[in-house]
């Protein structure tokens, strides 16, 4: 135990037993009391330099050693002692960063992960985007799509066939648009993320389809959710560590988050309360949010 956690728990102890008496710095129990007891437990490897810390606790056990910093004495013992202590202190200091959640920021994703385990909450690893790109054709003819044809976004976002799809010259025949022929692809993502929810008409390129006229994309991608940061995560799970029924309004908010990770506005409303307002500002949320869901 760090020194300091000891005398914060010395300050606890006497606060329990006499609330009135006074612990602040430079105060009498400060200087006759604490003081004194943590002179008696002796430096902290944790917040000393580590050569200091045994130095020190070497005069305190054996006040008859004269020890310097060239002796043989410090060859011997202290610098080796030093050598061995450091990896140790610093892997104490690690495991006590990793068992908090108040600091998720100093800490990598495998770390908070390993430590929301304890709650049994993963990670929600994000969402693969999906969505039809349209390649258009002069004249009707067979086509097959593979793996091969990855489709582009204007903005560099790329997307492969989710399957192996083809249609015949007949079949394109009937699919007619203006003076061109189509055959809807169906395509996913190449990674999770909501940034591949491009809108329609993004999409303008297919690779291997040198047949194509010109693609597009009639309908907007969806389903790609960003990966889960660390502070999302730990948030999530401490909202939802209390209360998951779904008789009170952070229950069914946890509820449904867990169930619809896409959708990115909820309203619960009360039985008896004024719809008509909810569903016009959820109607305005939808159009500049995405999906929304209303409960009651």
């Amino acid at each position: 135990m760090a020194l300091s956690d000891t005398q914060n728990f010395l300050v606890d102890l006497f606060t329990r037993f006499d609330p009135n008496l006074d612990l602040s710095e430079g105060s009498r129990a400060q200087t006759d009391l604490i003081e004194p007891i943590l002179a008696r437990i002796g430096g902290d490897p944790f917040d000393d330099d580590i050569e200091v810390f045994i130095r020190t606790r070497l005069q305190q056990v054996f006040p008859q050693l004269a020890i310097s910093t060239a002796d043989e004495l410090t060859d011997l013992l202290i610098d080796p002692l030093r050598v061995l202590f450091e990896p140790l202190t610093r892997e104490i200091q690690l495991v006590k960063l990793r068992t908090s959640l108040a600091n998720v920021a100093a800490l990598s994703d495998d770390e908070v992960d390993a430590l929301m385990a304890n709650f049994f909450e993963p990670r929600r690893a994000g969402g693969f985007a999906v969505g039809v790109a349209r390649a258009y054709f002069a004249a009707p003819q067979q086509v097959t799509a593979t793996l091969v044809n990855v489709a582009q976004s204007r903005d560099g976002y790329r997307y492969t066939v989710t399957r192996a799809q083809s249609i015949t010259a007949d079949q394109m025949l009937l699919n007619i648009d203006g003076s061109e022929y189509y055959f809807d692809i169906n395509y996913i993502a190449e990674a999770r993320g909501d940034e591949y929810n491009v809108e329609r008409g993004e999409i303008n390129s297919i690779s291997n389809l040198p047949s194509a006229v010109r693609v597009t994309n009639p309908r907007r991608f969806q389903n790609g959710i960003a990966r889960e940061s660390s502070e999302e995560h730990v948030a999530r799970v401490q909202q939802g560590a209390s209360d998951k029924t779904l008789t009170t309004a952070p229950g069914i908010t946890a509820v449904l988050n867990d169930a619809f990770p896409a959708v990115r506005q909820l309203f619960v409303s009360r039985f008896g309360e004024a719809r008509i307002r909810l569903l016009v500002v959820a109607a305005a949320l939808e159009r500049e949010a995405g999906p929304v869901v209303r409960v009651g």
